[in-house]
């Protein structure tokens, strides 16, 4: 597998794009009937709370060790209390690293993260939090919850209130990928 991402090629990039970053790019067609599955298995998600290795750390260590051990491949690994902060920190993570944020670190973490990075930012809504001076999570913390619901309507409101303070309170388990 060669890795083209020092010439700009990333994943779910335009292939027109692509071959114009990296000219001797070569595409290679699917062969659909040599899968047994059609599965993405890059990703787990799992809830450690109720572990009895001593701190999730660990355990994510010696999870990490295992996968490398009998496949051969590496993984990336986040510790956080909640699937916004999971997600957040996935970028930090790779490659074949382990991230951990603990409640303590949540403020340390999210107050300079530009509010684009959050789940449910676009662009429009991006546009009109900077209208408001709003740049970071920091800045989002300083609205009351009840102007950013008139502002944003109700649900929206309350969405940035709570992910600009690490607050999301959906469980751990199958989930669609929203990127």
């Amino acid at each position: 597998m060669l890795n083209f991402s020092g010439e700009g090629v990333k994943a779910g990039m335009f292939v027109r794009d692509a071959k114009d970053r990296c000219p001797h790019l070569e595409i290679v067609p699917y062969n659909f009937e040599a899968y047994e599955e059609a599965v993405s298995c890059d990703e787990a998600f799992l809830d450690v709370t109720e572990s009895e290795v001593a701190g999730p750390e660990l355990l994510v260590s010696e999870i990490r060790k295992e996968i490398f051990e009998t496949t051969g491949c590496t993984a990336s690994a986040v510790i956080a209390a909640n699937m916004l902060m999971v997600r957040l920190a996935t970028r930090t993570d790779k490659p074949n690293g382990q991230c951990y944020i603990s409640p303590e670190k949540v403020d340390e973490y999210l107050l300079p993260l530009l509010i684009k990075t959050l789940r449910g930012i676009g662009h429009v809504l991006e546009q009109k939090l900077k209208k408001k001076g709003v740049q970071n999570c920091g800045q989002l913390r300083m609205f009351p919850k009840e102007a950013l619901q008139r502002d944003f309507r109700t649900k929206t409101g309350e969405m940035l209130w709570n992910y600009s303070r690490g607050v999301d309170n959906r469980l751990v388990g199958v989930i669609q990928d929203g990127r």
